[in-house]
């Protein structure tokens, strides 16, 4: 989900630039022009002296992204406070692309008074909780990406201001309760991704009350007698909580969400009982339970989702019978059923009456 850069398409930072003017080509970095926005993309092979002159070319700039970490082609630049310290004077910076760089030696105080700031990926970088302290007046920040730093509660408390977040995520940071304390005021995030952290069930309160949240990564120590602070979320859309304790009581709190579109519940502890809360849901198009206890019976419930797309039963207990039960879902497109008690001759006859479905007997990671 992303909110500021419509004139970009961001997955594993390579970008498609919307029509604009012509691309200037310099000698290690590009500049595209839209109306006031100034994009400006830096080439791996860009050096320290280059990066220095190109803070002070492009103070106008809006968009910076700088290339991400690559062991086999690394950048030959260095991120560090002698050729970051120009950047202070790009005062109108909105986005700032830094994913899998090795952002050290307080190279962040340089943007702490960037307050047009509206973007800020760092991703994987090598910030610790002390560099989080030069971010805490960057308070018009919209998005923030955090995922794969080891940030403690220590450091989160310097997001406390940043009230204008619709987009939070800091995956795989050991964050816990007390940390979490400090984003009740963020009641303006649409999606909110804490996989992997330590926080319960004494957060969700916390979450009940951010209501425009349309995207939740709930991948925590959350039971089911936290999933009742899901009942506020109206506008949920996208919910993954796998590899989690949730079971069958959990199912009628999320049976609730009735704009859920993708709902991941891998690994969990849901049953045929649980899934079956889940029948005639309007909205599903993506439904993983691979690594659960769900049977022939629990497919019942699935042939009612008929919006479904999008269908994971790896390591189930289904059979032919089960995989038959299917036939009614004329939209879906994917289905996975490595390790089941399917049989190929299972599998042709459901072909045989969805020829557009695409069927993995072989798990895709």
């Amino acid at each position: 989900m992303k909110f500021l850069l419509p004139a970009l398409l961001f997955f594993g930072m390579s970008f498609a630039v919307s029509a604009g003017t012509p691309t200037a080509r310099k000698a290690n970095y590009s500049v595209e022009r839209k109306g006031k926005e100034k994009v400006v993309m830096v080439y791996r092979q860009i050096t320290n002296a280059e990066l220095n002159k190109l803070f002070l070319d492009n103070k106008d700039m809006t968009t910076l992204i700088m290339p991400d970490r690559n062991i086999n082609n690394p950048p030959r630049f260095l991120v560090s406070p002698e050729n970051f310290q120009n950047i202070k004077e790009c005062k109108k910076l909105k986005s700032l692309h830094m994913r899998y760089l090795n952002v050290t030696d307080n190279v962040l105080q340089y943007i702490s008074d960037l307050r047009e700031l509206r973007y800020l990926d760092l991703r994987a970088s090598k910030i610790t909780d002390k560099d989080l302290t030069y971010l805490k007046h960057l308070v018009n920040l919209q998005e923030l990406y955090l995922d794969f730093i080891p940030l403690t509660d220590a450091g989160i408390i310097n997001l406390k201001n940043m009230t204008k977040l619709k987009v939070l995520r800091f995956y795989r940071a050991p964050i816990t309760d007390r940390g979490f304390k400090n984003f009740q005021k963020m009641l303006a995030l649409e999606d909110l991704e804490i996989g992997e952290s330590l926080i319960t069930d004494s957060s969700m309160p916390i979450i009940s009350k951010m209501t425009k949240l349309k995207t939740l990564d709930l991948r925590t120590k959350v039971t089911d007698k936290g999933l009742m602070y899901l009942a506020p979320l109206k506008e949920l859309s996208w919910l993954c909580l796998s590899e989690t304790s949730i079971g069958d009581e959990g199912m009628n709190y999320i049976a609730g969400l009735r704009k859920l579109r993708f709902l991941y519940l891998e690994g969990t502890k849901i049953t045929d009982n649980g899934i079956s809360k889940l029948a005639n849901h309007p909205k599903l198009r993506t439904l993983y339970i691979s690594r659960t206890a769900i049977t022939d019976k629990g497919m019942d419930t699935l042939a009612t989702l008929t919006k479904l797309e999008n269908l994971k039963l790896n390591e189930t207990l289904i059979t032919d019978k089960g995989l038959e039960k299917l036939r009614k879902l004329k939209n879906l497109r994917d289905l996975e059923i490595h390790k089941t008690k399917v049989t190929p001759k299972g599998i042709a006859v459901l072909k045989a009456r969805l020829p557009n479905l695409n069927i993995l007997t072989r798990r895709n990671y």
